[in-house]
């Protein structure tokens, strides 16, 4: 199954409409079809499993079928560490 990350918020929506870059990607490089599935996420943590309804000329409608994860991410830390190589190497 296809996965494809679409704007915060817009998993709010019902139906879902996905911008057009996102349209574009599903219609002409995916080539999907209308009642096929993908997993659609936010970066938030929510992916929900979404069947394909419709297609236009610069709109694809959606409709969500079942929550797959709602998982609240948590800041993480992130270390960065660099080796010194010796002499002039660095250079």
């Amino acid at each position: 199954m296809h996965r494809v990350r679409v704007p915060p918020g817009m998993l709010e929506q019902t139906p879902l409409l996905f911008p057009p870059d996102v349209c574009h990607y599903l219609r002409h490089v995916l080539r999907l079809r209308v009642g096929e599935d993908i997993g659609v996420f936010d970066g938030s943590g929510q992916e929900w499993r979404v069947r394909l309804t419709g297609f236009s000329a610069q709109q694809c409608v959606g409709d969500k079928i079942a929550l797959v994860s709602s998982v609240s991410t948590g800041m993480l830390p992130v270390i960065l560490g660099q080796g010194m190589p010796k002499g002039t190497k660095m250079d």
